[in-house]
């Protein structure tokens, strides 16, 4: 029997796994230029198949993270992930978690954060254990809700969390919460699901809601709010907002319930790329769940039921990539519900591999 190769990233880890897995982008930051879905290839990478140490808990995965020692964390719908290159170990509920739905991942210095359905869990990655953190009615230091949508940090060592109801500031150090745009504490954004943050170049906040796009800047503490305004093609596709991604220039995309956009600061305008309003894609009806843009003008969106998306932004071309029924080298499902960036290294020894299998049908091209 013919044995797979294995190729290794800078870090050293087996990458054999590393392809578009379950519900989750894979790849991402890797540039192909294909030729039609049935010249992309991708390999699943499921729990039921294979043996248990070796397979993920669950096989729908909402979030993707590799830590500064090279580890995969895959947040599942039952349990936490790690994954060294070799076998799986797993995080639950025995395990100290406060809830098994893995809603986010986010490393700050030696602290894996890990948003759940019902808390924040804060995981030592030198002693192995785990801190849980819950809102407590009437306590303005603790979390504004428990179910975690999306965690990141700013310039200022801040962690920022984004919840079901209210944005979070913790200090890493005091471990004390602050509630940001939260409508108990001085409500300045129209609604208080949030689902993501970003910072900018500048330190300005950039923040993704339930009902709009707004922006903060920290200067001045203005709040700016953008929505869709119907019969305006230039304003936001949809209210509600569910990733945002920087593009090259100060440029904003972003991923709302219905389609994608992206958005110019200096004339507070939306514009939606030709490729995504034509009949064929049908892309601006989707719902957006991921956004990931990649250096050099690519950027994928994950879809709920319609499979991946890839924009060349400086092109225009279209690409999609679907399931396919019976064909095990199309994506396993058309819920795309995660993204993951990867260091330069791991991407080229992706690329080897690919050429590897499959020269004859695509073109790898590496990031230099």
């Amino acid at each position: 029997m013919k044995e797979t190769p294995e190729y290794y990233g800078g870090n050293g880890l087996n990458i054999n796994f590393l392809y578009p897995q379950l519900v989750c982008f894979a790849l991402l930051l890797l540039t192909v230029r294909t030729f039609g879905q049935g010249n992309q290839f991708f390999t699943r990478y499921l729990s039921e198949n294979i043996r248990i140490e070796q397979g993920l808990s669950q096989n729908t995965v909402y979030c993707i993270h590799q830590d500064d020692q090279g580890y995969m964390w895959f947040g599942t719908w039952d349990g936490l992930n790690r994954f060294d290159g070799y076998s799986f170990i797993g995080y639950n509920k025995e395990q100290g978690l406060s809830n098994e739905s893995i809603r986010a991942l986010y490393q700050f210095e030696t602290k894996l954060w890990i948003g759940t359905e019902d808390g924040l869990n804060m995981l030592d990655l030198d002693s192995n254990t785990i801190h849980i953190f819950r809102s407590v009615p009437g306590d303005s230091t603790s979390l504004s809700n428990n179910w975690i949508n999306h965690i990141t940090s700013d310039r200022n060592g801040r962690l920022w969390i984004s919840t079901a109801n209210g944005l979070n500031e913790l200090d890493p150090q005091t471990l004390r919460f602050r509630h940001v745009f939260s409508r108990d504490y001085g409500d300045m954004v129209r609604g208080n699901h949030f689902n993501m943050m970003l910072q900018d170049s500048a330190n300005n906040f950039w923040v993704a809601t339930q009902h709009g796009l707004a922006f903060f800047e920290a200067s001045t503490n203005k709040v700016t709010r953008y929505f869709h305004q119907k019969g305006d093609p230039r304003s936001l596709p949809d209210n509600q907002v569910n990733r945002i991604a920087f593009g090259k220039g100060g440029q904003i995309w972003v991923g709302t319930r219905k389609g994608i956009a992206s958005f110019n600061p200096t004339t507070g305008l939306f514009y939606v790329p030709e490729a995504l309003t034509n009949s064929e894609s049908n892309a601006q009806t989707l719902e957006i769940l991921a956004l990931t843009y990649q250096q050099g003008g690519m950027l994928w969106a994950g879809t709920n039921g319609q499979g991946l998306f890839q924009l060349n932004t400086v092109t225009g071309e279209l690409s999609r990539f679907s399931n396919i029924a019976n064909i095990r080298a199309s994506l396993s499902d058309n819920r795309v519900s995660c993204g993951l960036e990867l260091s330069t290294a791991l991407i080229n020894s992706i690329a080897r591999r690919l050429v590897s299998e499959h020269s004859e049908a695509t073109q790898i091209i590496p990031i230099a």
